[in-house]
Order: C-alpha cells, then sequence, then structure tokens
C-alpha cells in the first residue's frame, strides 16, 4: 500500500532484526522515511526492485523521469522488497 508503507519504515528501523515489507510503486516520501531512519539509528535497508510487470508500468513508460528514476508523479513503479536490519530498540522504563 502506497499510502502505508512510507508509515512503516520506522517500525522496520526500531525491530529487532530483520524485517521485509512487499510493496508496490515506491514513493519517494518512503525513501526519504529510509534515509531519515537510517540517519537517526544505525538501521540498514536495501530495496529491491522485483517486478516491473504491471499495468501502472505501462501507463508510466511514456512518463518523463527524474535522473534518480521517479516518475512525474514521484514514484518508481513495479513491486519492491523493502529490507531492514533493525537495531531492536527496547524502552528500559518498560523492562523489569
Amino acid at each position: 500500500d502506497e499510502w502505508l508503507q512510507d508509515q512503516l519504515i520506522i517500525f522496520m528501523a526500531l525491530a529487532n532484526g530483520e524485517s521485509k515489507l512487499v510493496t508496490g510503486s515506491l514513493t519517494l516520501h518512503t525513501r526519504t522515511a529510509i534515509w531519515l531512519a537510517e540517519t537517526i539509528t544505525e538501521a540498514k535497508f536495501q530495496v529491491t526492485r522485483i517486478s516491473s510487470s504491471t499495468e501502472e508500468d505501462d501507463n508510466e513508460a511514456a512518463s518523463p523521469t527524474t535522473d534518480d528514476g521517479y516518475g512525474k508523479d514521484g514514484r518508481i513503479s513495479g513491486k519492491h522488497l523493502i529490507c531492514c536490519m533493525g537495531v531492536g530498540f527496547s524502552n528500559v522504563k518498560l523492562s523489569d
């Protein structure tokens, strides 16, 4: 879900161990959330385009793109796998 993917990034960064998320078009909001999460934590993200064979791709094929691959609507079309090695944050105030 393109409206939820960027919201899940911080939780992936704070989780313990590896998190994976398959999403559709990769939004600029999501890339920004990844950049921010990596900047303020030691989490590491990897984004892989796993499919570009969608109807959405056909519609965007003639659309101009920016140098970083984003279409005019701020998306990279296709399916993407977002992997994160989280930092394992825990609230010490909640520990016994």
